[in-house]
């Protein structure tokens, strides 16, 4: 297994920086960095042999998932988190949180980036009326959703994402 790494989402969330791992960064040179995932998407290993998991569309350390290939071939187009409490990076990744909790109220996590000096602007979800996100730049999004019997939206998920996504919306 490869060293450690740290990581704090402040510094995720202020400029889309994962440490030494970056967007665009070739699977190998992320496999080089942190070593074997905890996980993968089994879905797509369907090339099978000793390690399957080298041609998985997603790799997970801890609660984050790296995306490969949904941009450039073979290269990591996003870094996401929706399976969380305070989260984690696995064995690989030494993960400072910050303030990212799940169910964070979002007037919450606008006062932290504020506090921080972050600027955000505030996205109506396309996709889903019941979730609103924070952009931060062009690659960094914090997901809330307002359940039912919530008042507040709460915080669902982060990402560090490609900007050629088509899922990212523009500034």
């Amino acid at each position: 297994m490869s060293a450690q790494i740290t990581v704090s989402l402040k510094n995720v969330v202020m400029g889309g920086i994962f440490g030494p791992i970056y967007i665009g960064m070739s699977r190998a040179l992320v496999h080089e960095t942190l070593g074997n995932p905890d996980h993968w998407s089994a879905g797509d290993a369907a090339k099978k042999g000793p390690d399957p998991w080298r041609t998985s569309t997603i790799w997970k350390y801890g609660d984050l998932e790296f995306y490969f290939g949904l941009v450039d071939d073979d290269c990591l187009a996003q870094i996401y988190a929706d399976d969380f409490t305070i989260p984690s990076g696995g064995p690989s990744i030494a993960l400072d949180p910050w303030v990212i909790r799940r169910d964070a109220p979002q007037d919450d996590m606008e006062e932290a980036l504020r506090e921080a000096h972050i600027d955000f602007r505030r996205i109506a979800d396309r996709y889903d009326e019941h979730m609103t996100q924070l952009a931060i730049g062009t690659r960094v999004r914090l997901w809330f959703a307002r359940p039912e019997q919530e008042k507040r939206p709460l915080l669902c998920a982060l990402s560090c994402a490609d900007p050629r996504l088509s899922w990212m919306d523009k500034p």
